[in-house]
């Protein structure tokens, strides 16, 4: 089963852009990380209608809601 959220988390080489618990890609700016896990996320809804959200990591660990699609 596909995960319903995309985490955008801080690493050395830049920004990972997670599936669940995969690694779906790397970036080197949180800008485009975003963006990727924006499209995916959207993309996944309209194709399943099943709510999606985007998680961002920050520094101390803690995730925050930057999108969802309902």
């Amino acid at each position: 089963m596909e995960s319903p959220f995309f985490t955008v988390a801080p690493s050395q080489a830049g920004w990972l852009l997670l599936d669940g618990d995969r690694i779906a890609e790397l970036f080197t700016s949180r800008f485009w990380a975003l963006k990727a896990a924006d499209c995916f996320a959207y993309e996944r809804h309209v194709a399943t209608g099943m709510p999606t959200a985007i998680i961002v990591e920050m520094a101390n660990g803690e995730g925050v809601f930057a999108a969802r699609y309902e």
